[in-house]
């Protein structure tokens, strides 16, 4: 299996080695909110066995499912809201660990439909988003 996997890897390009490293970085990012646990405390699948049944069913439908979910659920609407707050609560002590915003440069560069927390990496997508590259900011470190 090792050898396999390492066979595979010798064939990535840089980019596919750099997005397989940053998608690794940003797992802790996509995980917040897999659970209603891991939102609001342990329990708080057992304690609220519909929402949590609601907020699986959002966290594993197509996007136009989720929309009506997100539409028709207040309650699903009060999670999302918490969990995107609970993302950028994530970010900014990403930033604050590192001394710059990696993760908010990471998701800034791969995902054209995030909407940045720091300064630096909201200039970085105006520059990015006026054809100027990043800007001279090393995304890849």
């Amino acid at each position: 299996m090792v050898r396999i996997l390492r066979t595979l890897n010798a064939s990535l390009t840089e980019t596919e080695k750099d997005y397989n490293a940053h998608m690794k970085y940003l797992s802790s990012y996509w995980d917040v909110g897999d659970t209603l646990d891991s939102l609001l405390g342990e329990g708080a699948d057992i304690s609220y066995p519909q929402l949590s049944g609601r907020w699986q069913e959002y966290l594993h439908s197509g996007s136009a499912r989720k929309n009506e979910i997100y539409q028709e659920d207040a309650q699903i609407r009060s999670v999302v809201q918490y969990r995107k707050q609970m993302r950028k609560n994530l970010v900014g002590r990403d930033a604050l660990e590192n001394g710059y915003p990696r993760m908010d440069y990471l998701l800034t560069f791969w995902y054209d439909w995030y909407d940045p927390v720091t300064i630096d990496a909201k200039q970085m997508k105006r520059k990015l988003w006026r054809g100027e590259g990043s800007g001279g900011i090393d995304i890849l470190q």
